[in-house]
């Protein structure tokens, strides 16, 4: 037998190829040792089936040919490269067999036989044989009653016989047990086969059932009425002279005897619930308040006893404020002008109909009687005030000096942004309030969607005089003196969450990056999933945008062999849950309008083709030429959608506006025969974003496209068109490329589709939001919005970090820190101004707000 030699050349015995003579096969090595308990188990198979023993095998070095593999098995890198095997894969092919296979013999199966028969051993024939052995008989069991035909046996206390057995000469051996005058009748009492004594000892161990002891519920129940499937159970005894009893609920079912460590059965705890469910029913009914019309002669006495109570309690509280009133009138009052009087009796405040309106109105006028540094400003106001401070530093002085509005000082904003000291991380005061706001949400608001994305900062580093640390780095606790730019962040990577059937919005926490690369992003995505969780929150999905790495992030979850694309992985905090990731749909838009403006036009990099006709960005353009020159308005296409820069390629409406339906029907009806492609895929491109981008109830309506109306249905018919036609036509697409005829090389058949990064980023969107909307109306959430799963809410989160610099941008690590805490405290009052920036945000109108009481934390000097 020929064995080759290792390297190049195949192992497998009896196979001659070498990679110097096979140039069309691969040769992938045996896979390393020690990296895993599947993986050495999978590389000590491998080593079984080549079965070879020569000491010129060495399988750290060894190699097998492609021919033996089946097709699938092999992995190829993004160059078309092998980069190694599929776990798990065996040679099948082209294996040396034995030229004389001998056959295996089975052993016959036993022969079945049955048991012996074991006599069944009796230790009492009669009734005499049984009273022979009360002699046995010790403590606690006492004997209580013994005749020629029958005795009995016990165990006693304070309120009589806990435990009776008899046994008399009529029921033969069968023994009656009876517990505080209970029959038992669930336990074996046969005492042929078991002695006396250890019967009576198996009862000792037992414990006896309490029934239900509770006070409150003893109203509830009545003496046996053979109806009610509980009673009263009464025991009567005489202590010391006087007669005393116990009393306890039992169910018509009780047992009377458990096994050791209970104290109440089944049925009797049954019985206990129902019980304090009629409870508690009665006490809410006494709660209820009493209608003016209610007949108060057939109400329970406690009833009006609570109610009475109640008005006498409001009457006071009544009394005392109407006497604190008069003092402070008495007090307070400063005698005017008639002229003085006339003017502000003209002044009509009971029409301020808005909340916030009505607190600003009412703080002013407590400022203007209120000394300074005796006010106590309200905390929403303090929060106002920190919005304005933020927006301009000098309009506030300047409203503030001036007298023109009553306004917390500088130093006393800075006490309450400084309370909290802005650290990178997620740090405890931020889960604490977030934890609070969980508190109080039904279980259907608790579902969340996670996003995290990165905004450009200035590369600098601050002394912070207060932690006396150096901030700026990329890793704060990993830094020497030998500062090179390498070091310094460039980036502020933000993690946010956002409620899918609920109002809250909330920065996580931010960290200082360099363009986070997969391998970073992993451990701080599952970390800020775990700390929602913490919170009572429940992450259903994680939105991000097209990046490389993401992209990366994303595919480090998938399971090699079983996922094309990975869209979905397992929350390692609630293994019931799976957590589904989204790659930003606008996002989305954006890169195939991009891949269709550099189609023939532009950069010309790529031209899309499928089935025959050219996908190009001169259709388009020809329909905005031509409306410009008979002076129509077809669509909204302008000169910002045709001629594309720098900046207006970030801009989401004008992507979505080219790929609009509008501009689809035109150049389907207008448009030249090889342009019905293009129309087609603008089309399909405007339903997908119509699907993902359904912001509010209302809005479909309004714009009469159904594709915007909220998800309610499991069966709603948008699922079947994006994981149906709309993948179906991606798929078509490539597959149409791959057969078309003509000598094309591999690149060029790559630019004749979409870009792979966006390809897979459609497919990995459509089926997690597929999954994640329907796992959501599963559970009882009434309407899904697909714009919930969007990247806006960051987006406006980073405009909002840009408009507090006013000129400059883009701030450093430090003044990062401290924006991200003046943020929190204003809390819905910046939710309600949307930034200028690449997003238009999903509110129509301005939004309620609500006037929360809640204390700011202020830092105390």
């Amino acid at each position: 037998m020929r064995r080759n030699s290792v390297g190049s050349n195949c192992c497998i015995p009896y196979c001659h190829t070498t990679s110097a003579k096979c140039r069309g096969l691969s040769f992938p090595k045996i896979p390393k040792r020690g990296v895993s308990e599947e993986q050495d188990r999978w590389r000590a198979e491998l080593l079984r089936v080549i079965n070879r023993a020569d000491k010129s095998f060495n399988p750290d070095k060894a190699r097998i040919c492609s021919r033996h593999f089946e097709d699938g098995c092999i992995k190829y890198g993004p160059s078309g490269k092998c980069s190694g095997l599929v776990l798990w894969s065996m040679p099948t092919r082209w294996m040396p067999t034995k030229s004389i296979v001998t056959p295996k013999t089975t052993r016959p199966a036993p022969t079945l036989r049955p048991a012996p028969h074991v006599p069944e051993r009796v230790c009492y024939w009669n009734f005499e044989d049984v009273k022979n052995d009360l002699v046995l008989v010790k403590p606690p069991w006492s004997i209580k009653e013994s005749t020629p035909t029958s005795f009995q046996v016990g165990i006693s206390s304070d309120h009589g016989w806990k435990v009776v057995v008899s046994l008399a000469v009529e029921t033969g051996m069968q023994a009656d047990i009876k517990v505080l005058g209970l029959p038992v009748q669930h336990l074996p009492t046969n005492l042929e086969t078991k002695r006396l004594t250890h019967f009576l000892n198996s009862l000792q161990e037992m414990a006896i059932c309490t029934g239900v002891t509770a006070t409150s519920l003893q109203d509830f129940a009545a003496p046996p009425d053979g109806k009610s499937p509980y009673y009263q159970h009464i025991q009567y005894a005489l202590v010391n002279g006087k007669m005393s009893h116990v009393s306890c609920v039992r169910s018509t079912q009780c047992q009377a005897l458990l096994p050791s460590g209970s104290n109440i059965c089944r049925p009797c705890a049954q019985i206990q619930h129902r019980l304090e469910d009629k409870k508690r029913k009665q006490e809410a009914k006494i709660m209820e308040p009493i209608k003016p019309r209610n007949p108060l002669h057939s109400m329970p006495k406690e009833h009006l006893k609570e109610a009475f109570k109640k008005v006498r309690q409001e009457n006071g509280e009544l009394q005392k404020k109407l006497r604190a009133f008069q003092n402070s009138m008495v007090r307070d009052s400063i005698e005017i002008s008639p002229e003085l009087h006339k003017s502000l009796s003209a002044i009509d405040t009971s029409a301020i109909q808005e909340p916030m309106q009505k607190l600003f109105w009412e703080e002013q006028q407590k400022a203007l009687r209120t000394k300074k540094r005796g006010m106590r400003w309200h905390p929403m106001m303090i929060r106002l005030a920190i919005l304005l401070h933020s927006k301009s530093k000098a309009a506030y002085e300047t409203l503030r000096t001036t007298g023109v509005v009553e306004l917390p000082a500088e130093t006393t904003l800075r006490q309450y942004t400084s309370a909290v000291r802005p650290e990178q991380g997620f740090q405890p005061e931020v889960m604490a309030e977030l934890k609070k706001f969980a508190d109080s949400l039904q279980p259907h608001q608790r579902y969340v969607v996670l996003l995290h994305d990165e905004m450009t900062i200035k590369s600098d580093l601050v002394f912070d005089e207060r932690s006396g640390a150096l901030v700026g780095f990329v890793n704060k606790d990993m830094w020497t003196f030998d500062v090179t730019n390498e070091k310094m962040a460039t980036h502020a990577l933000v993690f946010y969450v956002v409620g899918v059937n609920s109002h809250l919005k909330m920065s996580l926490g931010y960290f200082g990056t360099r363009t986070a690369t997969s391998d970073q992003l992993m451990p701080l995505l599952w970390t800020a999933i775990g700390c929602v969780e913490e919170c009572g929150l429940q992450v259903v999905a994680s939105t991000s945008d097209k990046a490389s790495p993401n992209q990366r992030l994303y595919q480090l979850h998938q399971i090699p062999g079983i996922q094309d694309v990975c869209f979905k992985a397992v929350n390692m905090f609630a293994p019931e849950r799976e957590v589904f990731f989204i790659s930003d749909p606008p996002h989305l838009i954006k890169t195939v309008r991009n891949n269709l403006e550099s189609s023939g036009s532009g950069r010309n990099t790529r031209l899309l083709w499928k089935d025959g006709q050219h996908l190009l960005w001169r259709h388009i353009t020809d329909i905005y030429n031509m409306d410009v020159q008979n002076g129509l308005r077809r669509t909204k296409l302008s000169y910002d959608h045709i001629h594309l820069t720098p900046h207006s390629k970030m801009n989401v409406s004008l992507a979505a506006q080219v790929l609009s339906q509008r501009v689809g029907k035109v150049i389907q009806s207008y448009g030249p025969a090889d342009a019905q492609e293009t129309a087609k895929f603008i089309l399909l491109m405007d339903r997908f974003f119509d699907c993902l981008n359904t912001r509010n109830l209302n809005e479909a309506d309004r714009t009469c496209k159904p594709d915007l109306q909220a998800y309610t249905q499991l069966d709603d018919p948008r699922f079947d068109f994006l994981e149906g036609e709309f993948l179906a036509y991606l798929e078509e697409w490539q597959t149409s490329v791959n057969h078309r005829p003509g000598q094309f090389s591999k690149t060029d058949r790559q630019k004749m589709c979409l870009t792979h990064q966006t390809f897979r980023g459609l497919v990995m969107t459509v089926h997690a939001f597929v999954g994640v909307t329907k796992y959501l109306l599963s559970q009882g959430v009434p309407f899904v919005l697909s714009n919930k799963f969007c990247q806006d809410p960051i987006e406006e989160h980073f405009g909002r970090h840009r408009g507090m610099g006013r000129t400059a941008e883009n701030p450093n690590l430090y003044q990062f820190g401290h924006q991200e805490n003046n943020l929190r405290l204003q809390r819905q009052l910046a939710l309600m101004v949307t930034p200028r920036g690449n997003v238009r945000g999903a509110r129509q109108q301005r939004p309620a707000v609500t006037i929360s009481t809640s204390p700011v934390k202020k830092r105390r000097v």
